[in-house]
């Protein structure tokens, strides 16, 4: 018997919900320093409009997804290319981006440095009531700077993040503007796979009409 496109995307979205398949269905992002649709599962949107920002540093949305081995965070502001150097009214001449991710206390935080064309990246977590230098090396992760922040990091790495998780997100002009602050929950992800897959779904009736 042969199945048409939409039954076997049907199909496979069928054994994602029942967990048949280890990895998020799709494609994983692409690091290329840009954002397009349907290319992460999940984003949180931060509230439009906002008055007093650089549209370098204004946060538009942050953007989740995961697969087997990884997690991937991106950052989109209102307008590229994010600024790497603070805004004008700078005093440290770069930009830090912090996240913090957390269940009922506080699991992870990291701080992303921009400083031209360097990125470096601290991840902390909290133990005992404090935070403590997680371990993470060069190799556990990659940044790319462009129109968006685009982060990913090693699955294990964040191997205590609890799911759903809380996240908050600053963009940090280093300098007298304000800071941009964005906070939303993140589901498990099993539900990113499912997420992904309706975007496939869409994407492929689209493609069919």
């Amino acid at each position: 018997m042969t199945l048409n496109r939409s039954t076997r995307l049907l199909t496979l979205a069928v054994m994602v919900a029942f967990g048949l398949g280890s990895a998020k269905a799709g494609a994983s992002p692409i690091l290329d320093g840009g954002v397009t649709a349907g290319e992460y599962a999940f984003t949180i949107v931060d509230t439009p409009g906002e008055t007093d920002y650089q549209g370098d540093l204004d946060i538009e949305a942050v953007h989740f997804d995961s697969d087997a081995l990884w997690d991937y965070l991106a950052v989109t502001v209102v307008s590229g290319p994010i600024s790497t150097a603070g805004s004008a009214n700078t005093i440290l001449y770069r930009t830090l981006f912090y996240a913090q991710f957390a269940g009922p206390t506080p699991i992870y935080r990291l701080l992303l440095e921009l400083d031209g064309a360097a990125a470096d990246l601290a991840l902390e977590q909290y133990v005992a009531g404090h935070w403590v230098d997680a371990p993470l090396s060069p190799s556990d992760y990659t940044v790319v700077v462009g129109d968006a922040i685009e982060l990913v990091i090693s699955s294990s790495a964040l191997s205590a993040l609890p799911h759903p998780f809380q996240f908050a997100g600053q963009l940090d002009d280093t300098g007298m503007d304000h800071d941009d602050q964005i906070t939303g929950t993140v589901p498990e992800p099993a539900t990113l796979a499912l997420l992904a897959m309706g975007t496939m779904l869409v994407v492929g009736r689209r493609r069919a009409a």
